[in-house]
């Protein structure tokens, strides 16, 4: 009896689950690449706010007050292993109040934590200064340091503060 060879019509299972493998395998590759560019992207986010918000700092200092000769006090409160900032004046009676609205502190984004910072007490102070030279060293006092961020998968990322006033990253 002579066999006959019948035509293979469709794949075995095994082709499949090969096929359906190495397309895991492609997924996976590519969706842990897509996570760590959305942490970046989000330590980035927090380092412009950071800098924002050490920035402000240094202009409410510049601003005249009324009640203080030559400017306001500033500082602000990081709160390190946290997400938490605190931007706050200093009052005639010499404390402290926050400037956010209603008193609030800020949220740096979520993942995004205070790793430490240089400045005594994790407090960066901003003093007013003299204005009256026309030079920007004169504009203000600010206690030089920096700032570093981690996520939550340990990327960092450091803003720098001058004793001039100038903020980068």
């Amino acid at each position: 009896m002579c066999r006959r060879l019948q035509s293979r019509r469709g794949f075995v299972l095994a082709e499949l689950l090969i096929v359906v493998a190495i397309l895991a395998i492609i997924a996976a590759i590519g969706i842990s690449g897509f996570v760590r560019s959305q942490e970046a992207g989000t330590l980035r986010q927090g380092e412009m706010q950071t800098a924002a918000i050490l920035r402000d700092a240094i202009v409410r200092a510049d601003a005249p007050d009324a009640a203080a000769s030559g400017g306001i006090q500033a500082q602000i409160v990081f709160a390190a292993g946290s997400a938490t900032v605190a931007e706050q004046i200093q009052t005639n009676g010499g404390g402290w109040v926050n400037v956010t609205p209603a008193g609030a502190s800020l949220q740096l984004p979520a993942g995004v934590t205070v790793q430490s910072t240089t400045w005594t007490g994790n407090t960066a102070q901003v003093n007013p200064g003299d204005t009256s030279t026309g030079t920007y060293e004169a504009y203000h006092t600010t206690v030089a340091g920096s700032v570093t961020l981690t996520t939550t998968h340990g990327m960092t990322a450091t803003v720098y503060v001058t004793g001039a006033g100038t903020v980068w990253y």
